[in-house]
């Protein structure tokens, strides 16, 4: 497949293939569903792969928001931004 090129600025490219989007997407649905299982049906291997799917979207996690701002996207809410302390929502998330 081809290269995506996302001019950022002065700095230069970042250059995100298709593959690594993918990829990206993937490991969060994975992560998700071993999250939505973690009652019941938990089964021990889970947590290993949960930490290294942790480890990849890390990795992948700087490409993906520097595709994001380069398009104009807004910055992803955190505890820090929007002052949420993990106890409920705030409107601006």
């Amino acid at each position: 497949m081809g290269r995506l090129q996302i001019v950022t600025s002065r700095k230069g490219e970042i250059k995100m293939t298709v593959k690594e989007m993918n990829r990206y997407m993937r490991l969060v649905n994975r992560l998700m569903w071993i999250m939505d299982h973690s009652g019941v049906s938990w089964q021990p291997e889970y947590a290993e792969e949960a930490e290294q799917i942790r480890k990849e979207l890390k990795d992948l996690r700087p490409i993906i928001e520097e595709a994001r701002r380069a398009k104009g996207g807004e910055k992803p809410c955190t505890e820090e931004s929007c002052g949420n302390t993990g106890s409920r929502k705030t409107s601006a998330c």
